[in-house]
């Protein structure tokens, strides 16, 4: 396809560049959900690496047309899913003040529903 446009992933080079990026970040939070749960107890450093993950994909997928590199909205959701449980089970353990719980738990949830929103962009615009 070569160059479609005059932005700076309107090019096969780039584009194939950034979508490398996305796969191996996505790759790595698919490792983590699939391999041991126990990397996302809240006390353990992978938990925030695995949140430095999604926030990456936020920010990176969040310009021009990179939403649809992501996965399905739906794979976002279980991702989500297993680790909300895993850390409303294990982040007691923590001793958290109970602000900094209440907190942590809304950002948590903005970060997944921001890139759920983008992989459902992803998903509505394949049906188009």
């Amino acid at each position: 396809m070569g160059t479609w446009g005059s932005g700076i992933y309107e090019n096969d080079s780039t584009r194939d560049y950034i979508d490398g990026i996305i796969d191996n970040i996505s790759n790595a939070v698919r490792d983590i959900v699939k391999r041991d749960y126990m990397l996302l107890h809240a006390g353990m450093p992978q938990s925030d690496l695995f949140m430095c993950y999604i926030d990456l994909l936020n920010a990176i997928c969040s310009r021009h047309d990179l939403y649809t590199s992501l996965p399905d909205a739906e794979v976002v959701r279980k991702w989500k899913a297993k680790y909300m449980e895993v850390w409303e089970f294990t982040v007691g353990e923590c001793d958290p003040a109970e602000d900094y719980r209440r907190e942590r738990a809304v950002v948590l949830n903005e970060s997944f529903d921001n890139l759920i929103a983008l992989a459902s962009k992803k998903n509505e615009s394949t049906k188009l």
